[in-house]
């Protein structure tokens, strides 16, 4: 199964560096035959929504950096969790293999790098102005996975689609 962590790496994962504003979707696939899109979106505020949809169902993460809290919404099942944001778990373990030369992925001009990340080793290329993930590949324990940005808004989104809704779910702690 694709796992939602690696899905929504951002280049900027401390949580002292909130990304710059943007709306962004990413196509993800892998050598198993699984698909998913992800939504991503950052009010340049310190808050970001990412929506993934897997298999019919559909995830959305809304982190706050200035409070350092993430709320997990289970749109199927109606439930919330809300729980304290530990920054990007993958980049917590991660060690620079080697800095890759620049390149021009999805039109974009990006740095690279190759990571070893647990289970495997992750290739990235960060958009060199805007400083978000255009392209990652995650190779390991018989998985090859790629998320690549299919399109991509410097505009502001609108603030609804930070707001954390309250009717009609169940909140939960983590």
């Amino acid at each position: 199964m694709l796992g939602v962590l690696s899905l929504i790496s951002v280049s900027s994962a401390l949580a002292a560096e909130a990304p710059p504003a943007f709306d962004a979707t990413y196509s993800i696939a892998d050598n198993h035959g699984n698909n998913a899109t992800t939504h991503k979106l950052s009010d340049g505020a310190g808050r970001t929504r990412t929506e993934t949809s897997i298999n019919g169902g559909k995830t959305v993460s809304i982190v706050d950096y200035p409070s350092m809290t993430v709320w997990t919404i289970l749109e199927s099942e109606k439930i919330i969790t809300k729980g304290p944001y530990k920054g990007d778990a993958e980049a917590e373990g991660a060690a620079l293999m080697e800095t890759l030369p620049d390149a021009t992925i999805c039109g974009r001009p990006c740095t690279g790098k190759l990571e070893s990340v647990k289970g495997g080793l992750k290739k990235t290329y960060t958009d060199k102005g805007i400083k978000i993930m255009v392209q990652t590949t995650f190779t390991g324990g018989g998985l090859s996975r790629t998320t690549t940005l299919t399109s991509l808004s410097t505009a502001t989104p609108a603030a609804e689609n930070f707001v954390v809704p309250t009717t009609g779910y169940t909140m939960m702690a983590r």
